[in-house]
């Protein structure tokens, strides 16, 4: 394995031990390119979380801050 895949795993690993601080989380899945091992120093992040219920607001910026996120973007219409 190369840097860029090791550097995103080990991010990966960071955001789902902050998320079970916060969330009860059923699952993690990594896919994409740190996933499948071959990622570039152009990639994003391919993380799902899944949950049974949508965890409060103030939980998700508590993640965000401590790994060091920002800007999130919000998805879909509205």
């Amino acid at each position: 394995m190369h840097g860029p895949t090791e550097h995103l795993r080990a991010l990966a690993r960071l955001i789902v031990e902050a998320a079970l601080e916060r969330v009860p989380l059923r699952a993690a899945l990594l896919v994409g390119s740190a996933g499948r091992g071959d990622a570039d120093f152009y990639p994003d992040l391919d993380l799902l979380l899944y949950v049974d219920e949508l965890p409060p607001q103030e939980n998700l910026e508590q993640i965000r801050t401590t790994v060091g996120g920002e800007n999130p973007s919000h998805g879909g219409a509205g």
